[in-house]
């Protein structure tokens, strides 16, 4: 964890990984997953159903005119080690997803490379090195992935005239101001706030998809 650096990350992403891992679960772990997932009550099938669901929404927004998405899942294992056929089944099924066997006890390296050429194939090459060198070892046993590409025109462009370079505060501290660009705007977004954050929703073509930003209200955060 890193706090001197802002965070970006999808809640898509999160929840089809999450939903990988409750597929291959059991008892209570899988019903806490599975709680976090859906709800309180659900049966095993419905994480599987309402996540196929999901991907096939998604994926009808793969090739449109102004909008690219490309959401991909994989799971790469150990080579020696038998996963369950029924639990290959329900993620090729319900996810999507890629199932590959990897040497990752004499060939990490190879595998770590394998795997990165994949997610950057999938990403227009965005994302050419999720894994970094040594992250993946001879003591891997499996590692689970989930990428994401996506691009969007903004539903509402920035003009310039609302654009102004204003001082902002790098971490906080008064020693580190940078002159950044600032819009001031007046129009109708997503909004809310806690007691420490405010959150603005800005929609991206079509209204379907937004960029959520959560700022602290506090200088330093």
């Amino acid at each position: 964890k890193n706090v001197d650096k802002n965070i970006i990350f999808s809640p898509v992403s999160i929840a089809l990984s999450l939903s990988l891992l409750e597929a291959g679960a059991a008892n209570q772990t899988r019903s806490q997953i599975r709680y976090v997932l859906v709800k309180r009550g659900s049966s095993d099938s419905d994480t599987g159903n309402i996540y196929q669901s999901l991907q096939n929404q998604l994926r009808s927004y793969k090739n449109q005119e102004n909008l690219k998405l490309n959401i991909v899942n994989g799971i790469y294992y150990q080579k020696q080690i038998d996963l369950k056929q029924n639990y290959l089944n329900e993620i090729r099924q319900c996810y999507d997803s890629v199932v590959d066997k990897c040497d990752f006890s004499t060939d990490s390296d190879s595998c770590r490379n394998r795997i990165n050429s994949w997610i950057s194939n999938n990403t227009n090459q965005k994302i050419e090195e999720l894994f970094k060198d040594g992250s993946i070892n001879p003591s891997t046993v499996s590692v689970l992935a989930n990428a994401i590409y996506f691009k969007a025109a903004w539903d509402d462009a920035f003009p310039n005239a609302l654009i102004s370079n204003s001082p902002f505060y790098r971490f906080g501290r008064e020693t580190d101001e940078q002159s950044v660009q600032y819009l001031n705007n007046e129009d109708q977004y997503l909004y809310s706030q806690t007691n420490t954050v405010s959150i603005v929703g800005v929609p991206y073509k079509g209204g379907d998809f937004h960029l959520f930003i959560v700022l602290p209200k506090k200088r330093d955060g």
